[in-house]
């Protein structure tokens, strides 16, 4: 009698046991197919798509961008056009402004001379004084008699009107002194000359040194001459509407 292998039986019982797993889970669970090429082609159809999308989109920030730096260019186009209005605006006012201040200027009006305020005179008193004074074809003057001041500056009211004068215009003038009333127009020991331009008010200040030996003119003196004046006296006018 032969014996019973244990061993041998429990092996050929694994055995069937695994083979009809293997068979269950074979019908269970068939087999996947590999990729076909259909599935292939869609992946790539997708990222070309997000590329497309990608570069759709960079495109259009790229246009923004430029569309951006077109309005920034019109608007700074539009601005150098606004200062340019302007200072075109600016010069015509400047011309216009200087056109009206030069007719104005040149609008005749009458002058009157005011006063001359003496504050040195190279005679003593009394004297007699002869004032001329001309602006263009204009001309006028007076004599005076026996002028005494009492102190330095003297004021002397002239009161003189010249026609036909306007802001810019040269007025000449003529002071003479002498002791006699006779010589004091046409034969003064002491005579002074000058000139002033003319505004609508204003003064001016003459300064004379002592004339040259012989001489009856006195020499206007220049500006910050340093030696002492021998006459000296302002001049007053102004500009009558």
């Amino acid at each position: 009698m032969k014996m019973f292998n244990f061993a041998k039986a429990s092996a050929l019982i694994l055995m069937s046991t695994i083979g009809i797993t293997a068979a269950v889970i074979a019908q269970q669970s068939p087999a996947q197919p590999p990729p076909t090429s259909s599935t292939t082609d869609s992946a790539k159809a997708a990222t070309d798509a997000a590329k497309a999308a990608n570069d759709a989109a960079k495109a259009a920030n790229d246009a923004a961008k430029a569309a951006n730096d077109a309005a920034k260019a019109a608007n700074d186009a539009a601005k150098a056009a606004n200062d340019a209005a302007k200072a075109a605006n600016d010069a015509a006012k400047a011309a216009s402004d200087a056109s009206k201040k030069a007719t104005t200027s040149t609008v005749k009006k009458r002058m009157q001379i005011d006063k001359i305020v003496f504050y040195r005179a190279p005679l003593g008193a009394p004297w007699s004084m002869y004032a001329d004074f001309i602006s263009g074809d204009s001309e006028i003057d007076k004599t005076f008699d026996s002028v005494t001041p009492r102190a330095y500056p003297y004021e002397n009211d002239l009161a003189l009107v010249l026609d036909d004068v306007a802001a810019g215009d040269t007025c000449t003038f003529s002071v003479f002194m002498d002791t006699l009333l006779g010589n004091v127009s046409g034969n003064a020991g002491h005579r002074a000359t000058g000139q002033f331009k003319v505004t609508a008010k204003g003064m001016k200040t003459f300064r004379f040194l002592s004339p040259p030996a012989g001489g009856s003119y006195y020499t206007l003196a220049v500006e910050g001459n340093p030696y002492p004046v021998a006459w000296q006296f302002t001049i007053s006018w102004h500009l009558v509407d």
